[in-house]
């Protein structure tokens, strides 16, 4: 199998592992002094608001609606993966959280942006260095551009109102 597609598939279930981690931590319903599941919290914390949570924690304000379970200010440091030359001003976004997987080997920057999905690809896609290998398809889930650059796998997905890229190493 060819290892650039398998680092792709590897990058993608990283994603995907950190969607379906986000969706159940929105999913977990709280409990109230009968410990009856899903029954509205009573304790004053859970009463604050969830953007209250996020503004006082520093996920930036352009943040709350594309990242609603955002806690924390992201740390673009945090990109070690990313190559040197990676054109990280290329899209017009804010930085709203980064992931790293345990053994550091896959890390994951999202954005929130004003702009559609086909621009956020089209603007990436035109500042890439010509050195990189990238192509530009449909996985099923919207168009999406899978490449590499080196031993550095990326891959970056779009949704209305934000984006992703995803760096891995084998």
């Amino acid at each position: 199998m060819n290892s650039r597609t398998t680092a792709h598939r590897r990058v993608a279930a990283v994603l995907a592992s950190l969607a379906i981690g986000a969706v159940t931590l929105t999913a977990c319903a709280g409990a109230d002094a009968t410990g009856e599941p899903g029954a509205a919290p009573t304790s004053p914390a859970a009463e604050t608001d969830a953007s209250e949570l996020q503004s006082g924690s520093g996920v930036p304000e352009e943040c709350l609606d594309a990242f609603p379970v955002a806690l924390g200010a992201p740390d673009p440091a945090a990109a070690t993966l990313a190559p040197a030359d990676w054109p990280a001003d290329a899209v017009s976004g804010v930085l709203c959280q980064t992931t790293e997987t345990p053994d550091g080997t896959r890390q994951s920057l999202e954005y929130a942006t004003d702009l559609s999905p086909e621009d956020v690809l089209d603007q990436l896609e035109a500042a890439l260095p010509a050195s990189y290998e990238a192509t530009r398809s449909d996985q099923g889930l919207g168009e999406q551009i899978d490449g590499s650059a080196g031993a550095v796998h990326f891959t970056v997905t779009v949704r209305p109102g934000a984006y992703a890229v995803a760096f891995g190493t084998d």
